[in-house]
């Protein structure tokens, strides 16, 4: 065992930051900090500036849907 190393980058990278960004998606939605008249609107409205993001760039949209 003491040669496997946890790599620490990985576990964040797709442990830690999906986590985080899902409950701050999820804060933001949730606490009315985003426009939109319910819940529904206000994820269309994160989902439009994520695909913005990805024009804006010149990166195809990675996220078919939210």
């Amino acid at each position: 065992m003491e040669r496997i190393k946890i790599d620490w980058l990985h576990v964040a990278d797709l442990g830690v930051a999906p986590e985080f960004l899902g409950n701050l998606a999820w804060h933001l939605v949730s606490g009315k900090k985003i426009p939109g008249r319910n819940q529904e609107d206000r994820v269309a409205h994160v989902f439009a500036d994520i695909q913005a993001f990805y024009a804006e760039n010149n990166t195809q949209s990675r996220l078919p849907k939210l």
